[in-house]
């Protein structure tokens, strides 16, 4: 009787050891709050790498090459990939133990003499709630916001870099719409997550951003978000949307809230027709919070602070920072404990500024600029929450 064959069977245990170290790290990802895990090569192995709080921080470093490959070949077989290198691919895949669905990207890199691929997977919580409360909007702006999302008709514009929480604001803002009552599309390039009671529909090469607004027209709708303006013919279709009857949402990339006329007169929009149905637009960031246990107060920080804002941040509060005076809100900053793992962040904060109709003296609307995002940030800084270096980048 000849000998069983072991070979398939120690494959099958390899195969086992990969599926727990993948499972491992979408675990833990989950425990830390992770939006998304990249599998990074390297020129021998790779790096497992965690975005915590918008930073990268290197989880896990593989030092041997054919263990990297095993656990790349882990997450295509996870995620359904082609196991055919040498070209882009993307996937989807969920997961029951993290209660949560993955949207991966891959693409070929060339390390010297060696063929490797990276993956970033996306990580969306099943369980996030959406809702405009959790938001940690500003007063005055969940109150116009919400005023907007009740209206009749309008244009409802959300702006911000990417990484901003465009998409949360988006989608809390649906989750408060009547969805029994009312009508609620969506075309989006991905369909992120999925949201009880509205149409989602995924953009493609047939059914474009511009096309897909037109049909959408057709189906009786009450509110239409746009993923994404990024084009004329699309700008276009959504003001007459907003004009006839419908609440739109939609985003740009600009800077500014103020910067969404001008983007969308660039389209070849009339910007005063953008002006008149303009109902709520808000541009916004979210930038690293300093680590309570281990920031400090910022000297050098100060100094930067008198020169570019000598108005809020002057010398004689300078000094003041060398006194115990809880009055005085010094300027802080963090370098890295244990607790936030040589980071200095934990968590992050909301900047936040936004336009909306408002009735002046003589009882005629005008759209008003409230607060700023360079306000937002002095008024954090004074609150020790961020620091200089972030206040700077707006100035």
């Amino acid at each position: 009787m000849s000998e069983p064959v072991r070979e398939p069977h120690r494959a099958h245990q390899k195969q086992h050891a990969f599926s727990e170290a993948f499972d491992f790290y979408l675990k833990k990802a989950s425990e830390l709050k992770v939006s998304d895990i990249h599998f990074a090569p390297r020129e021998c192995g790779g790096e497992v790498r965690f975005r915590v709080s918008g930073l990268l921080q290197t989880y896990r470093k593989i030092n041997a090459s054919l263990d990297w490959d095993d656990l790349i070949k882990e997450v295509k077989r996870r995620a359904t990939l082609a196991f055919q290198k040498g070209f882009a691919q993307d996937s989807r895949f969920s997961e029951v133990a993290t209660n949560s669905d993955y949207r991966v990207s891959l693409v070929p890199v060339q390390l010297g003499a060696r063929e490797a691929e990276q993956i970033v997977v996306r990580i969306l919580p099943r369980d996030s709630l959406f809702s405009l409360d959790k938001l940690g909007l500003p007063a005055d702006a969940f109150e116009s916001l919400t005023k907007a999302l009740n209206g009749n008709q309008g244009l409802i514009v959300v702006t911000g870099p990417t990484g901003s929480g465009k998409t949360v604001t988006l989608m809390s803002a649906l989750m408060a719409i009547d969805r029994l009552k009312y009508s609620v599309l969506t075309l989006e390039d991905p369909v992120e997550y999925a949201l009880a009671g509205i149409t989602q529909v995924q953009v493609s090469e047939k059914l474009t951003f511009a096309n897909g607004l037109r049909a959408f027209l057709r189906q009786d709708p009450d509110y239409i978000l746009v993923g994404e303006t990024r084009d004329s013919e699309t700008a276009s279709a959504l003001i007459q949307a907003a004009n006839t009857g419908h609440v739109v949402l939609t985003t740009l990339h600009t800077n500014s809230a103020l910067d969404v006329f001008s983007r969308l007169g660039a389209l070849g929009v009339d910007e005063n027709l953008v002006r008149a149905n303009a109902t709520f637009i808000c541009a916004q960031r979210l930038v690293p919070r300093l680590c309570r246990h281990c920031k400090s107060p910022d000297l050098e920080g100060a100094e930067i602070l008198q020169k570019l804002f000598p108005t809020d941040f002057s010398a004689n509060e300078k000094n003041k920072m060398t006194e115990k005076n809880e009055n005085f809100h010094i300027p802080m900053n963090s370098l890295g404990c244990e607790r936030c793992a040589q980071t200095g962040v934990e968590g992050r904060e909301l900047l936040f500024e936004f336009i909306s109709p408002q009735r002046t003296a003589t009882g005629t609307k005008e759209l008003v600029c409230s607060s700023s995002l360079l306000s937002a940030a002095i008024a954090l800084v004074k609150k020790g929450l961020i620091n200089v270096q972030e206040l700077a980048s707006l100035a």
